[in-house]
């Protein structure tokens, strides 16, 4: 059975810590924040994400497969005017990067739907990045002549009792 936390309660927590700087219009929370720079709350035990909470407070519940985007780029803000509902892509693909707005990879391919990878990067805070498949091709066309190579001169070697 799951426990039902007080709502009013959580905000009045999160009020409590919320920091409201002259001249900014952002909400920064000053309670707890994670290693990505965004505020935590515990409520029954589990970490969850402080802007997560006030947006559902004062805007709804966010769409499942949906996410919630600073407007700001502030992390650790809880201004619900600077949140939008968007898809992990979307966000991910956002503001961070000046290579979001790259049409094209270095070497002139486009970064279409037909010729661009998306895959999962290792870098915290960072879990999605896009490859030029027409110069993966190539550089993985190189790899395998190298191995082809090394495996030539191995076999060599060992028939002359090098290695």
């Amino acid at each position: 059975m799951e426990k039902r936390y007080d709502k009013k309660a959580i905000i009045e927590r999160i009020k409590a810590r919320i920091l409201y700087r002259p001249g900014s219009r952002c909400w920064h929370y000053c309670g707890i924040i994670s290693d990505l720079g965004y505020g935590i709350v515990k409520i029954g035990g589990r970490r969850t994400r402080v802007h997560r909470i006030v947006y559902e407070y004062y805007v709804g519940p966010i769409p499942a497969g949906l996410t919630i985007n600073h407007l700001c780029h502030v992390r650790h803000c809880v201004n619900p005017d600077h949140m939008e509902v968007v898809t992990l892509r979307e966000n991910l693909s956002g503001w961070r990067s000046g290579n979001r707005i790259k049409t094209h990879c270095p070497h002139g391919h486009p970064y279409d739907e037909a010729n661009t990878r998306w895959y999962a990067q290792k870098v915290p805070g960072r879990a999605l990045g896009r490859m030029c498949k027409t110069c993966e091709r190539a550089r993985c066309k190189i790899r395998q002549r190298r191995y082809r190579v090394q495996a030539k001169l191995l076999k060599i070697a060992a028939s002359c009792n090098i290695v």
